[in-house]
Formats: C-alpha cells, structure tokens, sequence
C-alpha cells in the first residue's frame, strides 16, 4: 500500500514538472511569450544583447550581427533552468565568408526525462548575415523546431515547424550600436502527427540599444514586454564582469511583477573563454549557466603583404632610407570602427630597436602604407658595420582588442645589407653620400692646410678658391697620399657592370690608410674643398672599359670674366652659368697645374664623347645626405712637408699670371702698356708686379699720373696712407683738378679717419664733375642730416614698436625672444626703438664703410641698426660678419647662434664663422 502511494506521488510530482515545463515561458515573459532565450553571457547582463550582438549568442539573439564578428566560433552552453532538473544546452557555430557576409547554425535542446515522463524541444536555426555598410547590417534565421512528450517511453505529443526570424543592427556612432529583431515574424507553428497545428510561438519584437564608452565597457538596453538593463566589464580583455536587471513594463504589484537581477563572469585564455552566469527568480529557482567558446583568427586585423623599395640595402646610404619611404605594407581592417595601431619595423643587424609609426586604421579597410625607417646611431660604426649581411626584416601590427594587446606579425623576403663603403653605380648620384665637408677631420686638415698658408693665400692667390684649391691639392700629396686601383673591386672593372658592388672609402679612413682609388681621392678632395665652401661636381665617366670619376670645382669667376681671368676659355668649363676647374684627383703628388691640365683635356675629351655625368655634389646631397662615422686621429702635415710641391706651383701661377697679362696686353713697349699690364696684376691683387709693371711706366713716362694715381691705389690698400697721398698729389701736379684723384684723396681720408678733410676733397670733387654728387654722401654723413628732420616728423605720428618683451606673431605661430637675444641686445646697449627707417639708414651707412675698408665703423652702424631695430635680421647677419672680418671671432659665433635660432636656414651661409677666420664669407648685402 505504501509502495502504491509512493509512486502515485511520484507520479504526481512528474505531472506537476511537465505543467511547470509548459508553462515555463509564462513565468519567464509574464505575458505569455513562448520565445525561451539563451546564453551565458546575455543573462548575466539581464538578457540585453539585442545591440551588443557580438559573440556567437547573435545567432540566436540577433543575426544581423555575425558580419560583425569576422571570426569563426563554436558556442556550447549548458543549464539547469531553475533547479527544476530541466535540461537547457545549445550549441552554435559561426563561419565568415567574408568581412561582409557570415553564416550560423545552432542547435539548441530544452528537456525534462526521469525515465517515465519525458519532453523535449530541439531548435536549429540556419543563420544569415550580411553589412552592406559599415554603419548597417542585416540579418535572418531559419528554424526547424521539433517537440516531442513521452510517457514511459512511449510519444503523446510529437510535432514540428518552421519559423524565421529578421534582425537589423545599426552602429551611427562607433560608440553606439541599435538593434532591432523581429522573432517569429509570421508565428511559428508545429503540426502534430494528426496533422494537427498550433502555434507555439507568437510574433515578438525587441529592440535595444548599447554603449561602449571606453574600451571594454558596455551598457545596454533592451526593451520587449519588460525592461532590461545590463552592463559589462573586461579587465586586459581577460576577465569579463556583468550584471543585470529585468522588469515587466506592466507593472501590477511587486509580486506579480518583480525585479530578476543577474550577474556573470569571463575568463579568457587566447582561444578559450569560459562564461559563468547567475540569475535570481523571486519565484523559481536561481538558474546557473555555463558556457565554453572556442574563437578561431580572432584577430581584427591582418597584414595582406609587406615589402621594402629596395633590392638592396647599402648601409652607407642609410640618410637616404631614413627621408623616404622604406617599405610598403598593406593592413586589413576587419573591424566596423576606426582603429589606431602601432606598425613597427625591425631590419636586423641596422638597428637595435624597431622603428615604430602610429597610423589609424580605417574601419572596413584594406589599405596600403608606407613606412619609413629610423636606423642606429651606430649604423656605420659598430663592429658589424663592415660585413655584408643576409637579413629577413620583420613588420608588426600592434593593436587592442578587447582590453589585450594584439600583435600581428608578417616576415618579408630576404635581402643583403651590404657593409659600410659599399656602393653601386648605376645611381652615380649615390657618391654624394660619402662628401663629408662637416666630419671633424675632414675640417681639422682643411682649416689647418689653409691656416698655415694664409700669407700666400691673401698675398698671392688673390683669395681665390683656385689659390685655396692648390693649396690643397699640394697638401694631399705632401701628406703622402698616393693612386692604387682598389684590388677587390678596381673603378674600371666596376664601370663595365654599373650594378656591381664597389668600395669607397671616407675620407676620414683615406686619410689614414693613404692610399686610394680614383673614386677614394675624388671624395676626400671633393670633401676638403666643400669645407672650405668651394662648390664642387664629381665627374664620372662611363665609356666602355675606360670607367673613371675626377671633379671640378667652381672658380668663383662669373662667365663674363673667364677671358680677363684665366689665360684661355678651353682650361675651364662652364657649366650652369659658373666657371668651374677640372682636376685629376688621381694625379695627387704631382703639381695641381699638372693635374689640372690633364683634368680638363680628360673633361673635354669625354664631354664630346657624351660618355660623362656631371654630378652636382650640392644638388646630389639633397637626396643622399653622409652619414656619421668615427672620428679618428690623424697626423696633420707640417708647413716643409708641402713647400716642394707648392713652390713649383707658385711659381707655375706666376708664369700662368705673365701669360694672361702678354696675352691681354701684348708686346710690352711702351708705357701704357706697362701700365695695362700693372692693371691687370692689380686685379689679380699681385701687388709686388703691379708696382713694378707702374714703375715701369713711369720710367718710361715720367709724367705718367695715371701711373702715380694707381700706386697710391696700392699704397691705400696696403695700409701705407702717407706714401699713398704722395703718390695722388704727384698726379695732381701732372693733372690738376683731376676728380677721379681727389676722390681717391677723399677716400684715404676717411679712411684714416679725417672726416672733415674727407668732406672737404669730396665737395671739390663734387663741384669739378657733378656726376660724381651722391657717391659718398652716406659715407659722409651728408644724406643721413638731409633726412634727420624728416625721420623725426614720421616717429612722432607713428605709434612705436613693440619692445622686445612682447610676443610677436608670425602667421599662427607666437615667438618669444631667446634669452640669447635678450643677453646680445643687454651687451649691445639697445636703446629704445624710434624707427625702422631709421635703422635701415643706419644699416645703409655700415654696408658703406664695409665697401670702403672701414669695419670698425660699420660695426659700429650695424650695432645702432640692431639697437633701434632688432626684430631685423638682416642687421645682426651685417654686425656678425664684420666681427668676423675684424677677427672678432668670439662675438661674431656669439651673433651668430642668435641668428640661426630666428633664421635655421641661413646655416650653411654663414657656416663660414665657426671656422673662425679660415673661410672668407660671400655675403650679397656686402658685394
């Protein structure tokens, strides 16, 4: 009897849980919604995912987000709904076509079975997703449902159907996602085996909307027949933290309507992420799910290709990588929003770090970018430097997703880094990046040669950079260097095959080992001449089997003046309206006469050949800038070392000079034409020739004063005031009144500083020929007292200008006055601003006495110039090249790091100062 009670009970018990099983969605909606929603993740949240849409739970929830996962994925989740042994599980899958297009299917089973009362519900859906735009997707499901109700193993109640499902998913802001689904769009209805229908699921529409306002946060919304809330944290895209609230929209009371919360977690390791989540049911049960995720090529973004511009990397050319582009890659963006990564490049054995760029990523993207390159400091210098290299560069894509850090990496092809000095020549242009003018030896030898020949330099050559280059040219082969074709790689070999590898040496390296090829000594002497800022063009030659390279360098005489300055047009080349010198490099330990007469009969040989390139080292630096490289110690020549050499081209210039003077003046018979011949040697500032050429005249012609006028001329010049006057007044005697003579009168003068006898020979000059009235008038001092009254009235109606505390604006940019500038004006005394007429009048007066020898006077008017207007560069540029003249060398680098803080890019012009007498400046506001 008991045994029949206890299994009528039994009985009973399994009754009263297939009642609850069917009325399950009655207590889930309230309203009797008949939709069952699954996933780990959506409940912990409070069932809000119509708009998070972005795991595999979106076939189920929202198809219209699988595009958005670009990703494959496989779900699995179990349950025990409300601890009422009913089973809940579901499995899904995810497949990307493409970023565009995805597919989904599911499985999905809710049952009860004690092995007497049994039911079950199987669901599949066949899921489709499509974005056609990154702000919109849409998507559909196609489900096949299946019921069944057994007792004792025995089916009461089995039945089928299909239903479909529509969703839309909207993303206007990308921080801000839109959902909409309708479930069951025409009612889902199973028949039975009787062939009897019904519809167990009713037309449904839910709509939410989500917000990430930081990466890796979520808060959501989702509306139907209740209200649901929910929000989401993920900690380093490892731990992921939810919570969850849900209400009736109806409210009755707050028994028949009460609050579900519900929270959950994540756990996440590379591929795998396991979800846990809670419910609370103030009526059932609390519900405890589980889920495990299976993610394959997660990532969102992926490196399409990669590729560096050049077949082959020479280390020396490093300068020319870093200002351009180095390498192209194409990055895939798989993502619905823009994505800022880092993409880092690392060539091995050329640097130690990689060279990193920030680049945003557009959303949807497959896009192509360049990448540039930053290479060691050490590139040239290291141990490794010198050995060719077989390298696999690496590119890497570092982005977050999800709170972790992602990278993607991607391997390109194989290339040969070549060691330091290697270079090919079918870029000739590419020889510019071993000119170093600015390598500290390279300056050491250039400005100590120079240095120590300066008497000669000033008293003998004119100054001239022919002079300068002789000097040079003699100190090379005094210094012991000598011609030897490189063994290994020999110029003329290298020139048959213009893309083989050759060797040059720095000129740093040359120095010390002595010995070199023809493209060796070109760059060492192309270098020394660059410091001493003598332009200069390398010349290569490329007939066949006769590969060559020598130079030129540019004279410093302009095109009208090569038949007054040079013996003959055919010894020079004109080349882009400058007179430049050939010289054969090769030649070094001869005369510079010798292998200046081979280098131009080699230049107009090859020239009428069209077997010549003519190489711009200016212009060709622009691209291939030098690198850096160690600075070795070098002994530097003595002054007897050089002399042998040097005496045989002085005395070469000498006869160079005598033919240029016969040539132009002829036969020397009479006096005018020792005269003409004085003329021209005083041109070339040969004074010792000059006088004696006058001299001549004037035994010849003893009434000679244009004779005696141009000996006082040398006289002046050399400082020799009073036997300069004697010479003028020995002229006027012999031509009273002459004005030209006692302008030069007026001139010394001056010089001296007798402004008042100055002005005196001036007026007389004046009034004996009145085209000479306002030569001098500013160097007087005249023009300057006409215009005081005038300046005067136009400050007092001009509102002053800015003092130098105050900010000056230039376009957008505001700059403030260094503190180096505020210490110059303090030393210069300024005084407060009048006028900017004024100080360019000032400046006016300077550029005068620079023209007339007087620079301790035109120091003194660029310094008032400076003072009444020092936002004028122009005056500090005047003021630190006439302390240079002067030889003060300390205030003119002072000046001179003023200026090129205002001005960076009058650096190079005025590079001259920091060599501290050595190099003589070509300023235009002086010529």
């Amino acid at each position: 009897m008991n045994s029949l009670r206890t299994n009528w009970l039994s009985s009973r018990l399994r009754i009263a849980a297939l009642a609850i099983l069917f009325l399950l969605p009655s207590f889930i909606s309230g309203q009797g919604n008949e939709q069952v929603f699954i996933g780990t993740r959506p409940m912990g949240m409070g069932e809000t995912f119509v708009a998070v849409a972005d795991d595999g739970n979106t076939i189920y929830w929202n198809p219209a987000g699988l595009p958005g996962l670009r990703r494959h994925e496989i779900m699995m989740t179990y349950s025990n709904l409300y601890g009422l042994g009913i089973i809940n599980s579901y499995l899904g899958y995810v497949f990307p076509f493409r970023d565009e297009f995805s597919v989904g299917v599911d499985w999905y089973y809710l049952g009860f079975n004690d092995d007497e009362l049994g039911y079950s519900s199987n669901k599949m859906n066949f899921s489709f997703g499509f974005q056609p735009f990154r702000w919109f997707s849409v998507g559909t499901n196609v489900k096949y449902i299946i019921n069944d109700m057994t007792l004792d193993g025995t089916s009461y109640g089995k039945s089928s159907g299909i239903g479909w499902d529509f969703g839309l998913l909207f993303s206007p802001l990308p921080s801000y996602r839109m959902g909409i689904v309708g479930y069951d769009m025409t009612g889902t209805s199973v028949t039975y085996d009787n062939n009897v229908s019904e519809e167990i699921l009713p037309q449904k529409i839910k709509g939410g909307l989500a917000w990430m306002p930081v990466e890796g946060a979520t808060v959501a919304v989702d509306v139907d027949d209740r209200w649901h809330l929910g929000a989401e944290y993920w900690i380093s895209g490892v731990l992921g933290l939810r919570a969850g609230l849900q209400r009736d929209r109806k409210i009755i009371d707050k028994t028949s309507s009460p609050l579900i919360p519900s929270f959950g977690l994540s756990l996440r390791y590379k591929v795998i992420n396991i979800d846990y989540g809670y419910e609370h049911h103030p009526l059932l049960f609390s519900t405890h799910r589980v889920s495990i995720s299976f993610l394959f090529r997660p990532a969102l973004v992926t490196i399409k290709s990669a590729s560096i511009r050049h077949p082959v990397l020479f280390r020396s050319l490093y300068p020319y990588y870093e200002d351009r582009g180095f390498a192209d890659v194409t990055i895939r963006n798989s993502s619905d929003r823009d994505l800022p990564v880092k993409v880092s490049l690392f060539v091995p054995t050329m640097m130690e770090t990689p060279h990193e760029e920030k680049i945003i990523l557009p959303a949807k993207s497959t896009d192509d970018y360049p990448l540039g390159v930053t290479f060691d400091q050490n590139i040239l210098t290291s141990s490794r430097a010198s050995f060719d290299n077989l390298i696999q560069p690496v590119v890497k894509v570092i982005y977050s997703q999800e709170g972790r850090e992602k990278v993607v990496v991607q391997k390109i092809d194989r290339t040969y880094v070549l060691g330091r000095g290697k270079i090919s020549w079918d870029n000739p242009d590419r020889i510019a990046s071993f000119v170093t003018p600015e390598d500290p030896v390279v300056d050491q030898f250039a400005r100590t040669i120079i240095q120590l020949y300066d008497p000669i330099i000033r008293n003998d050559l004119n100054r001239s950079n022919l002079g300068k280059a002789m000097i040079l040219f003699d100190a090379l082969g005094s210094y012991g260097l000598t011609y030897s074709p490189d063994l290994q790689t020999p110029f003329l070999q290298i020139s048959k095959d213009r893309s083989a590898f050759d060797t040059v040496k720095y000129p740093s390296e040359l120095l010390k080992s002595k010995i070199g090829d023809c493209d060796d000594l070109t760059v060492l002497y192309g270098s020394l001449l660059e410091n001493m800022g003598i332009s200069t063009r390398f010349l290569d030659v490329f007939a066949p089997g006769e590969g060559h390279i020598f130079l030129m360098f540019d004279s410093g005489v302009s095109p009208e003046d090569v038949s007054h300055v040079f013996l003959d047009k055919n010894e020079v080349a004109v080349v882009n309206d400058r007179v430049w010198i050939p010289v054969e490099t090769t030649l070094v330990g001869e005369p510079f006469f010798t292998a200046w007469q081979q280098g131009i009969f080699e230049y107009r040989k090859r020239k009428s050949e069209g077997t010549i390139n003519e190489i711009s080292i200016h212009e060709a630096q622009q691209i291939y800038r030098p690198g850096s490289i160690d600075t070795v110690e070098i002994p530097l020549p003595k002054e007897n070392q050089i002399n042998n050499l040097l005496k045989t081209d002085l005395k070469q210039y000498g006869l160079w000079l005598q033919q240029i003077v016969l040539k132009q003046t002829g036969e020397l018979a009479s006096a005018e034409d020792y005269y003409d011949a004085g003329a021209i040697y005083l041109n070339f500032s040969r004074f010792t020739e000059a006088m004696e050429m006058f001299n001549t005249a004037l035994k010849l012609k003893p009434d000679f004063p244009d004779a005696l006028n141009s000996l006082g001329v040398i006289r002046t010049r050399k400082g020799e005031y009073e036997q300069a006057m004697d010479f003028y007044n020995r002229s006027l005697e012999l031509f009273p009144n002459h004005p030209g003579f006692k302008l030069n009168i007026a001139l010394t003068h001056y010089i001296q500083g007798n402004k008042i006898l100055a002005l005196q020979e001036y007026n007389e000059v004046v009034k004996l020929d009145p085209n000479f009235a306002g030569e001098l008038d500013i160097l007087l001092g005249l023009r300057e007292r006409k215009q005081i009254q005038t300046m005067e009235q136009l400050v007092a109606g001009t509102e002053k200008l800015p003092k130098i505390g105050r900010i000056k604006e230039i376009g957008k940019e505001k700059v403030t006055p260094s503190k180096k500038k505020l210490e110059l004006l303090q030393r210069l005394k300024k005084k407060p601003v009048k006028s900017v007429r004024r100080a360019k009048s000032i400046n006016g007066l300077g550029l005068i006495y620079v023209r007339k020898g007087n620079l301790e006077k035109a120091v003194v008017s660029f310094r008032r110039a400076y003072e009444f207007n020092p936002d004028e560069t122009e005056y500090l540029v005047n003021l630190a090249v006439a302390h240079y003249m002067l030889g003060q060398y300390d205030q003119a680098l002072e000046e001179y790091d003023e200026i090129v803080r205002q001005n960076p890019e009058l650096t190079l012009q005025l590079r001259f100062i920091k060599s501290r007498g050595v190099e003589q400046p070509k300023i235009r506001r002086f010529e």
